[in-house]
């Protein structure tokens, strides 16, 4: 069951329910999150800085004999970025556990070799979290304070009423989420086809020896002491020998 308070037209409050007084309803704003804390804010900051790094990122040097493989880490980094973008606004209590993770990816698998600019904004990223975890926290703390206090001013709590039936909203949601899903599947099984496909390239180049793109010529002799090759030598004679 649901604890969020949620308001309702005062033709629908339970009879016998206290009314609010302008002190309960002061009280309750006041315990509201911080400015800081709202996801205008974070939102921007970790987009800001994932661009950063995907600007600043070197290219790994690849080739057909010793292809890179597949990114597993990076491909969980993606997924985990693009599902802080929408909890940050919707779900801040999935961000208290999603954010530490890709914390932990970034610290194993980005910083340590990184340098320079790519260092810098690999930081930023991780600063981005850290604040994004932040006001997480101060707004489902700040929720925890105010159901709290919306508790203390109702006085009681009252049985829900009798379920009307299956409600259609959440169906368009519902559909959305499924194609992405089928989205996703299929980036991945395109991702894995062209990994199989870089190993079987790397295994041919390996397995075929180098080819050279001259012919091979034939070592030429040369005429070895005034001799040629294709006259035999003659012994010359002088007059005075002659005679």
């Amino acid at each position: 069951m649901s604890e969020t308070v949620v308001p309702i037209p005062s033709g629908s409050v339970p009879e016998g329910a206290r009314a609010w007084s302008s002190a309960d309803a002061a009280l309750w704003a006041e315990a509201g999150p911080a400015s800081w804390a709202r996801a205008v804010w974070s939102v921007p900051a970790l987009l800001a800085a994932v661009v950063w790094v995907i600007a600043e990122a070197p290219v790994p040097p690849c080739t057909d004999a010793a292809p890179c493989g597949p990114d597993w880490v990076g491909l969980a980094e993606v997924g985990l970025f693009a599902g802080l973008l929408h909890w940050l606004v919707r779900l801040p209590e999935l961000v208290l556990g999603a954010a530490p993770v890709l914390a932990g990816a970034v610290l194993w698998a980005e910083v340590p070799d990184a340098e320079g600019a790519y260092l810098a904004a690999n930081l930023a990223v991780l600063a981005a979290l850290a604040f994004g975890w932040a006001g997480a926290r101060e707004r489902v703390a700040a929720r925890s304070r105010q159901r709290g206090l919306a508790e203390r001013a109702a006085g009681t709590r009252h049985p829900l009423p009798e379920p009307l039936g299956p409600l259609p909203r959440g169906r368009l949601p519902l559909g959305a989420g499924l194609v992405l899903c089928a989205v996703a599947v299929g980036a991945v099984l395109l991702a894995l086809s062209g990994v199989r496909a870089d190993e079987r390239r790397a295994e041919r180049a390996t397995r075929s020896p180098p080819r050279s793109s001259t012919p091979a010529r034939r070592p030429w002799s040369g005429p070895v002491s005034g001799v040629s090759p294709s006259r035999p030598a003659t012994p010359r004679t002088t007059p005075s020998a002659a005679r």
